[in-house]
């Protein structure tokens, strides 16, 4: 499949909890097969459940051949996948769309 010249766009909400992971998890779902990008620059309340959702989000892309990237990542966000540890396997980048 070719990848598409703009990439579908999700943005999270301040807080990671479950409710709201599900939303996401709803989202990359209804997205796969497509480059996404996703704000993460309202994110104040993290979590490390989330953050393994991005990862298998990403790992995922990646294996389809496809961009995926973490556009904008707020410092709590960072903060937390550097405490875990995740931050070489989070995507993040300057966003492509605006």
């Amino acid at each position: 499949m070719a990848e598409a010249t703009v990439p579908c766009r999700v943005s999270l909400g301040a807080t990671m909890d479950a409710a709201s992971l599900r939303e996401l998890r709803d989202s990359l779902q209804s997205t796969r097969g497509l480059p996404i990008e996703i704000d993460a620059s309202a994110v104040t309340r993290p979590s490390t459940l989330g953050l393994q959702l991005l990862m298998s989000a990403a790992l995922t892309w990646r294996g389809d051949g496809l961009a995926f990237h973490l556009c904008d990542p707020s410092p709590p966000l960072v903060a937390a996948a550097q405490v875990l540890g995740a931050t070489s396997h989070l995507p993040f980048s300057e966003p492509v769309i605006s």
